[in-house]
């Protein structure tokens, strides 16, 4: 897949210098670089913060401010069990339950909102994953050719409920938190790998179609095979977007026979589910096309070509 840095990149660091204005504007004297956490990491957090806030003016909630900006006191050190590492880059875990929520924000959204807040990036709650159990889960995605994406578009865990092997996971992103992965989790490096890639190819979609300014029809709405309901055009190809991401993933590692990091009950796994993955993409590629054209961004089409398996049988692939 094509790298798209050449545009993200500058539209990221503008926005992210607009973000910090923002936050100072609040608290004179804030230091977001007071944490000591790299720039792609602070970012993620910031957005919690100028959420926070915003929503704290409109509800006159003056203790969802305090919290939310206390984040960046100079005292308040991340804990280091709450980091993980991969390839050079610090990851911040937060547990849910230790993260604000207020019911109007939820009713906002379809899914409940967690904003990381003081006591969250304080607390030396257990993390969910391990090292070890991050570390493998990195070397799939470097063998599935995808970790461009787990470097660039996420930079915060938000761990919602821990599932046994045989239950599904659920994960989601929100639009305003740019980066965050609000996700289950498992002992599975090769399913959190899917989690974290899934949700990553969100952020990536969203920050393209922020640094294009794309404006999507809506009009218009087609079935979707994965909500089971009529979406706008830019939902379907969220959708496309981020399951051909898992299709490839899957795809690659059963094509590998696993790398040699799964045993052969999990690469049988990895073949049941690229064929699982291609049913539900192939169920779209009726009106694929013309959901693309009601995104009407160039970029988006080509680089949905490029991986999206029904665009690839069609011998459209540049």
């Amino acid at each position: 897949m094509r790298d798209y840095d050449a545009v993200l990149a500058p539209a990221y660091a503008d926005t992210l210098r607009r973000k910090i204005a923002a936050l100072r504007s609040l608290s004179p004297g804030l230091d977001p670089a007071a944490l000591g956490l790299d720039a792609r990491l602070a970012g993620a957090l910031v957005d919690h913060t100028l959420f926070a806030c915003k929503q704290a003016a409109e509800t006159r909630d003056g203790e969802l401010a305090r919290r939310a900006l206390a984040l960046w006191s100079r005292s308040n050190a991340v804990q280091p069990a709450r980091l993980l590492g991969l390839r050079g880059r610090a990851w911040l875990t937060v547990d849910a339950s230790l993260c604000l929520r207020r019911p109007e924000i939820d009713a906002s959204f379809d899914t409940p909102c967690y904003i990381v807040s003081d006591e969250a990036l304080s607390s030396s709650a257990p993390r969910g994953l391990s090292q070890a159990e991050f570390d493998q889960m990195g070397r799939l995605i470097e063998a599935s050719g995808l970790s461009f994406l787990a470097d660039r578009a996420s930079a915060i865990l938000v761990m919602l409920r821990y599932r046994t092997l045989d239950e599904s996971l659920t994960g989601y992103t929100l639009f305003p938190f740019v980066g965050t992965n609000f996700t289950d989790w498992t002992e599975s490096p090769l399913r959190m790998g899917e989690c974290l890639l899934h949700e990553a190819a969100h952020t990536w979609l969203n920050l393209l179609v922020r640094a294009r300014r794309v404006q999507p029809r809506t009009s218009r709405l087609y079935p979707s095979p994965w909500r089971g309901v009529d979406r706008p055009a830019i939902g379907i190809v969220h959708g496309a977007w981020a399951f051909s991401i898992v299709y490839l993933y899957y795809d690659r590692l059963a094509r590998l026979g696993g790398a040699g990091l799964l045993p052969d009950k999990q690469v049988r796994y990895c073949h049941d589910r690229r064929g699982y993955e291609l049913l539900r993409l192939r169920q779209v590629a009726p009106f694929i096309e013309a959901a693309v054209g009601d995104v009407g961004d160039r970029l988006i089409r080509e680089g949905l070509i490029e991986i999206y398996p029904g665009f690839q049988d069609e011998g459209e692939k540049p």
